[in-house]
C-alpha cells in the first residue's frame, strides 16, 4: 500500500468521523419530529458507540503492530471481548428502550456503512491511480 494512499484512508475516516455527528443530528431531529426522540437518542448512541469501537480498533491495532513478538491469540481474545462488550451494551439499550431503543442497531449500522463506504473509496482509487 503506497503513502498516498495511507493518507487517503486517513482522510476518508476524519470525513466519516464529521459525518457521523451530522447524520446523527438529522436522525434526532426527523425523529423527533415524527413523535420518537428516544429512537432519535438511540440512534445517537448508535452512532457513538460505532465511533468508540472504531478509535479501539484503531489503538489494539497500533499496540499489536508495535509488539515484536504479537500473539495471535491475544489479539483474537480482545477482538472478541471488545466486540462482546460493544454489542452487550447496544442489546442493553435496545431492550432497556423498546421498542424505540432498537434504533441504536440501525446507528450502529449506518456508522459500519459509512466506514466500508469509506474504505472502498480508498480502495477504488489505489487500483485506479
Amino acid at each position: 500500500m503506497s503513502r498516498q494512499a495511507l493518507v487517503d484512508v486517513g482522510r476518508r475516516y476524519r470525513l466519516v468521523l464529521i459525518a457521523c455527528p451530522i447524520a446523527g443530528l438529522a436522525g434526532l431531529i426527523v425523529l423527533s419530529v415524527l413523535g420518537y426522540p428516544v429512537a432519535g437518542a438511540a440512534f445517537c448512541v448508535g452512532l457513538f458507540i460505532g465511533f468508540i469501537n472504531s478509535r479501539m480498533v484503531i489503538a489494539q491495532a497500533a499496540k499489536f503492530t508495535q509488539m515484536e513478538n504479537p500473539n495471535k491469540r491475544a489479539l483474537t481474545f480482545a477482538v472478541l471481548q471488545r466486540l462482546g462488550v460493544m454489542t452487550a451494551i447496544a442489546l442493553l439499550i435496545a431492550f432497556a428502550f423498546r421498542p424505540q431503543g432498537f434504533t441504536v442497531l440501525i446507528g450502529l449500522a449506518v456508522f459500519q456503512l459509512l466506514m466500508m463506504g469509506a474504505a472502498a473509496g480508498a480502495m477504488v482509487r489505489q487500483l485506479r491511480g
